[in-house]
């Protein structure tokens, strides 16, 4: 967080607090898939989903057990906790 302001990309990207008031980075899978990686939609495949999901798990994000709120959508995705 900014400035005690959370960064949000209206469902891609935001900061938040997680359950226990830590406060956490969360980025959505499709986010990562087609506007970072440029794969399009009509192309990604489980095996897609599958291998981002090892990557963002070697590099400390954790894939949430269900979907996940980005600013005001609600999307499968990825959280890690901020480094202070």
């Amino acid at each position: 967080m900014r400035n005690g302001f959370p960064f949000v990309l209206e469902g891609r990207f935001v900061t938040a607090s997680n359950p226990n008031g830590d406060p956490e980075w969360r980025v959505s899978t499709d986010y990562l898939l087609t506007e970072v990686l440029g794969l399009p939609r009509e192309r990604q495949n489980n095996n897609h989903t599958k291998r981002l999901a090892g990557i963002m798990r070697r590099l400390g994000w954790i894939r949430s057990e269900g979907a996940i709120r980005l600013g005001k959508e609600v999307k499968c995705g990825f959280t890690k906790l901020c480094e202070e």
